[in-house]
């Protein structure tokens, strides 16, 4: 599958936008909440009210996530309005887009919040990655879910996505499902992926296209140099920055909305000396020509001087011996 580089760069960001809804199946932690909240109401002698409880599903919490990347990036609204939530669980979601007929499947990464849902089982995993295994029991529940997924969708092109832990675990899942052409996926793109230098290998894959992404100085995948990648598959990326952690999943999104709008501002309210006005460039490129036509006006033609590289002639000085 060889795109053109304005739509590869389309799929990329659209795969990073789709890899970053897991998170959001996850309910607010209350744990943190619990403690401070318990300790301020006892020392100050306030019956404790503990946090409200989260009820939506988990596909609920996607669902409204979807809605907000609609508005935070425009540019992809065709995509992500046409994808609905057909499977979303705390280590999984899955969307289609029944138009094009497109399973989009993206895993989880590590919950950095102190969560009693998911803390110890991620980092459970990411000490199995640190070591050399493989995250064997992440991947036994996300398998066992995109099966049961992917078998409603078996005519659907498959794409597969996750960043950090995630990516680990969808290129595991990748080459568990890539000998049964039902389950395969056309395509995985991988974003900072947790891989550690013990690992005995990288993911085999012989029918997949895969795709894998970093930036420079990202610790997590820092373990690429040590195993036998194509160089085709590995894409770096420059770093963003306004963000401040290398690993984080902002480098490869699009710039948000508001982000642009921002931006915008900023070069609104630049200094005039910074960078002349359009108008001001405009005027100064018309003075320029005119200039050099009165100049050329009643004169033998002349070659055209370094002092005048900055202006446009519209014709070249005519051959000895065939001016006018």
């Amino acid at each position: 599958l060889r795109l053109p580089m304005e739509m590869a760069r389309d799929l990329v960001q659209l795969q990073a936008i789709i890899a970053s809804l897991p998170m959001h199946a996850v309910p607010r932690s209350t744990l943190r909440e619990y403690a401070a909240s318990d300790m301020l109401a006892q020392c100050g002698g306030v019956k404790y009210r503990p946090p409200e409880v989260d009820k939506r599903s988990h596909a609920d919490r996607v669902d409204e996530a979807l809605k907000r990347a609609l508005l935070d990036y425009p540019d992809f609204q065709e995509m992500l309005g046409g994808l609905h939530v057909v499977h979303a669980s705390l280590d999984l979601v899955c969307l289609a887009h029944h138009e094009k007929q497109m399973l989009f499947a993206a895993v989880r990464g590590t919950d950095r919040n102190l969560n009693l849902s998911t803390t110890l089982r991620d980092w459970s995993n990411n000490f199995r990655i640190a070591v050399g295994a493989s995250p064997a029991p992440r991947a036994q529940v996300v398998q066992e879910e995109y099966q049961a997924c992917r078998r409603d969708y078996a005519t659907y092109s498959a794409y597969g996505t996750g960043h950090s832990l995630g990516g680990a675990v969808a290129l595991h899942l990748a080459e568990a499902v890539e000998p049964d052409p039902i389950l395969r996926f056309a395509r995985v793109d991988v974003f900072n992926v947790a891989i550690s230098p013990l690992s005995q290998s990288f993911a085999q894959l012989a029918e997949t296209e895969l795709h894998v992404h970093r930036v420079y100085g990202d610790w997590a995948s820092w373990g690429l140099s040590w195993h036998t990648v194509a160089p085709h598959e590995v894409h770096t990326h420059p770093l963003k920055p306004e963000v401040p952690e290398k690993h984080s999943l902002r480098h490869f999104l699009p710039r948000k909305a508001g982000d642009r709008l921002a931006l915008a501002e900023e070069l609104l309210e630049a200094p005039a000396h910074e960078e002349p006005a359009a108008w001001l460039t405009l005027l100064s490129s018309m003075s320029c020509v005119c200039s050099r036509k009165k100049s050329l006006q009643g004169q033998p033609p002349m070659e055209r001087s370094a002092s005048g590289a900055g202006c446009d002639v519209s014709a070249s000085p005519a051959p000895p011996g065939h001016g006018p």
